[in-house]
């Protein structure tokens, strides 16, 4: 919908997953079909699916975040707080990754993101984390280019939470927009 809107601000997103992010969200996808506990989709309640959490957590930050918060006495501590994810619909998020796995908005250029950049008439800024290791920003950035869009790309080592970590630029950069 290229004429949707006047102003756009993608954070953290991706035009086109990368190879990378095909990698991470596949493996996810693979991990939630094969624990026995997530029964095709068929569970009960709200199960703990450990190696999905850690899967997930594992590409949430940066390694150096993860040593620079959780000491290696207390990793085992802040993992059990990470697997039990309650009133989480684990279907909800099968869906919500394989519509990501599927985003491409060269889907109607022939893969063309030259193509697809013509058919943007809003004005964007583009927010990217360089860290990022759940949204490959290189795709976004790539993009950036082509759309003409001011670029504002966070620098922290918190990966996918730079958005948490950098809200005050974040701020200052939509707010100039």
């Amino acid at each position: 919908y290229p004429d949707f809107m006047d102003k756009v601000i993608p954070i953290e997103g991706s035009p086109q997953l990368s190879s990378s992010d095909l990698l991470l969200w596949n493996g996810g996808l693979e991990a939630r079909e094969n624990d026995a506990v997530y029964h095709q989709g068929e569970y009960k309640g709200n199960p703990s699916l450990n190696t999905v959490a850690i899967i997930h957590n594992l590409s949430l930050t940066t390694p150096e975040y993860i040593t620079g918060k959780i000491t290696r006495d207390s990793f085992y501590t802040w993992l059990s707080t990470k697997e039990g994810v309650k009133n989480f619909d684990w279907n909800n998020w099968h869906r919500q990754l394989e519509a990501m796995i599927a985003n491409d908005v060269t889907k109607t250029t022939k893969g063309s993101f030259a193509e697809a950049a013509k058919m943007i008439k809003a004005k964007m800024l583009i927010i990217v984390s360089k860290q990022d290791h759940m949204v490959n920003p290189v795709p976004a950035t790539k993009f950036a280019g082509l759309v003409n869009a001011k670029l504002l790309t966070l620098e922290s080592d918190c990966g996918h939470l730079a958005v948490l970590c950098e809200m005050e630029k974040i701020s200052a950069a939509v707010h100039e927009f």
